[in-house]
């Protein structure tokens, strides 16, 4: 978390404890299906957004993803995590097919998607700060 923290403004830091991450990777693919929730084990927060995605009629599946155990144990004891806050992963089923290549392109993001995708994240942000406990 320091190297996010690193940039930030001065006092932001000391301010705000960081509580969850959620990264955001392929949402308007033209080519794109359902919603993909990947929690690194914070299954709460993914269902939190697949309740959302419900609610807004947006198809969504949490899947796993392979579990990179150098971050459990990045420092210290085996008692510590290297995680310091939840983190969860949304991106849209099919996204790397056209990602990174020529045909990668501004004209090829889907409108629709995108908006979808943001209100589903809109809807979860917004219960996430109400909510405590993630």
């Amino acid at each position: 978390m320091t190297l996010f923290l690193s940039f930030a403004k001065y006092g932001f830091s000391s301010a705000f404890e960081i509580e969850a991450v959620v990264e955001l990777r392929g949402l308007g693919a033209s080519d794109g299906g359902d919603l993909l929730l990947a929690s690194d084990g914070n299954l709460r927060l993914a269902k939190l957004f697949q309740s959302a995605s419900r609610r807004m009629g947006v198809p969504a599946r949490i899947i796993r993803e392979e579990i990179d155990l150098s971050l459990i144990f990045s420092e210290g004891s085996p008692l510590d995590s290297g995680e310091e806050a939840a983190r969860l992963r949304i991106y849209r089923e099919g996204w790397e097919t056209t990602s990174r290549i020529v045909t990668d392109k501004l004209d090829t993001i889907s409108v629709e998607n995108l908006e979808e995708a943001g209100r589903v994240i809109s809807l979860s942000l917004m219960i996430m700060g109400r909510e405590t406990d993630y």
